[in-house]
């Protein structure tokens, strides 16, 4: 089978579905534009047989649907994955997908914590009509992607396994010893090599197919805004996608001024956890464990539930 996957600025929802299809052909059409190239780029070193189309024409469907012709050749045994790239692409993919009667794809991440969050592919096949069908819906394993996996599609080769050498080092052990229970995977000190020097994330964890990175802080001002931008930088949607999840977790602060930042936390999506009993050098409460797996069970699939090992 040849799967046809559509490349924009997000990989995850090629990847998922490659990795379900096992096809031993993947065609990756990417656009001129250098982000949906580089994201190509990085996505045939995740998926087998792949071969890198980027097209010449970006917004005339004609002209993709005869560009992805070409590429395709007289095959038939075709699937066309329709969630990625621009609208454009979708278009013409979709009418290339009439015409020659292939099936199609399209992948989509359902429910919203604390209930269970499904990844799911949605089968379509054309009738003898001309028109889509859905013919299935198939939920895809919690264990779809591994967090190596997941960050090398965002950014290529990378580093991690350092705590900071800082005082907030200590506090980043503990919050990783914390969560390890409740969490499928987690990686500290997370430097993309390409940004090296630039970038840093203190953990970065997956539960089932969902990722969220931290920025851990021990209070005081280095809490507050720059936190938040530290954060927000390495998770911008143009480098980490659309689907990780945001936390800066802190050392509980006395001083009000601390605590301004958190409006602009919340307008950009990024939950604040406060600790309200570390002291360093000592392993988080019990109380600190629940405040923090609770905050994350919020937008989550943790592992256990909160009645287990706190």
């Amino acid at each position: 089978m040849l799967l046809i996957s559509l490349i924009g600025e997000q990989p995850i929802p090629n990847l998922l579905p490659a990795r379900y299809l096992k096809a031993e052909n993947n065609l990756l059409v990417a656009t001129k534009n250098e982000k949906s190239y580089a994201a190509a780029r990085r996505l045939s070193g995740l998926i087998q047989g792949c071969e890198i189309v980027q097209l010449k024409e970006e917004y005339i469907v004609p002209d993709i649907v005869r560009e992805l012709s070409l590429a395709v050749g007289d095959r038939k045994d075709v699937t066309v994955n329709l969630t990625g790239g621009t609208k454009p692409m979708a278009l013409a993919a979709f009418e290339l997908a009439v015409a020659r009667k292939y099936s199609c794809v399209y992948y989509r991440t359902e429910g919203k914590p604390p209930a269970p969050q499904i990844s799911s592919l949605y089968f379509y096949g054309i009738n003898s009509a001309g028109e889509l069908e859905l013919e299935r819906t198939q939920p895809l394993s919690r264990d779809a992607i591994k967090l190596k996996e997941y960050i090398e599609a965002h950014f290529g080769s990378f580093t991690h396994g350092e705590f900071s050498s800082e005082d907030g080092g200590m506090l980043e052990r503990e919050v990783a010893n914390a969560l390890k229970p409740y969490v499928d995977e987690l990686f500290v000190g997370v430097i993309p090599l390409e940004m090296k020097g630039q970038l840093e994330a203190d953990i970065i964890i997956r539960c089932e197919n969902q990722v969220a990175i931290f920025e851990v802080k021990t209070g005081g001002e280095g809490s507050g805004k720059k936190a938040v931008d530290q954060l927000t930088t390495f998770a911008a949607r143009e480098l980490m996608g659309t689907y990780t999840q945001r936390f800066i977790v802190t050392q509980f602060s006395r001083n009000p001024k601390h605590g301004w930042f958190k409006p602009v936390a919340g307008a950009l999506g990024v939950s604040v956890v406060e600790l309200n009993d570390y002291y360093p050098g000592k392993p988080l409460s019990k109380r600190d464990v629940q405040t923090l797996v609770t905050k994350i069970a919020n937008k989550l699939p943790i592992r256990r539930g909160l009645g287990e090992s706190i």
